[in-house]
């Protein structure tokens, strides 16, 4: 009895871990004195792999959250949060599913089997952080899955919240 229910219970499990969403990965310099910094610029890589749409999305995200923390856009400013970005086309998903039956006895018996590994589009998204001599004081990414969409509002409420992701731990607390 525990084995058969543990059998069904742990298709499960696996589905849940494959499903949980990796943390947004910051990197900074501990020595940069960001709280002097009260105005950006927001830019992009010259090499983003986002279309135009979509690094328009992100643009106007990145300036609404970092006007809510209290900069000010301007266009010689203190800091320029620099976005880079792709989606990357059919990751292997981290959840497979199979089938198979067979026979067992003194008749004999064949064995047939099949797995099936579907594939998703992530959004791989980066903002660095550069200050006006060009080096980067702070820097975060995420790798996410990417989902359907059904408009293009509910496209850009998926970049706003990417977004959100990268800054909320910006600036550092000390």
């Amino acid at each position: 009895m525990i084995k058969q229910t543990l059998f069904l219970f742990l298709p499960i499990l696996f589905l849940l871990g494959g499903c949980a969403q990796k943390e947004v990965e910051v990197d900074y310099n501990p020595r940069v004195k960001i709280t002097h910094y009260q105005t950006f610029r927001v830019a992009e890589r010259l090499d983003a792999k986002l279309s135009e749409l979509d690094l328009r999305r992100v643009r106007r995200a990145v300036t609404v959250v970092l006007k809510e923390k209290g900069y000010r856009p301007a266009p010689t400013a203190d800091f320029t949060a620099r976005i880079d970005g792709m989606i990357v086309r059919d990751v292997p998903s981290q959840i497979s599913f199979g089938f198979g039956f067979g026979g067992y006895g003194p008749h004999g018996g064949g064995e047939l089997g099949t797995a099936l590994t579907p594939t998703e589009d992530k959004l791989s998204l980066r903002l660095d952080m550069v200050d006006t001599h060009n080096r980067v004081f702070w820097s975060a990414s995420l790798f996410e899955k990417l989902p359907a969409f059904k408009t293009p509002q509910a496209r850009a409420r998926f970049f706003y919240q990417a977004v959100e992701k990268l800054l909320r731990r910006f600036p550092p607390r000390p």
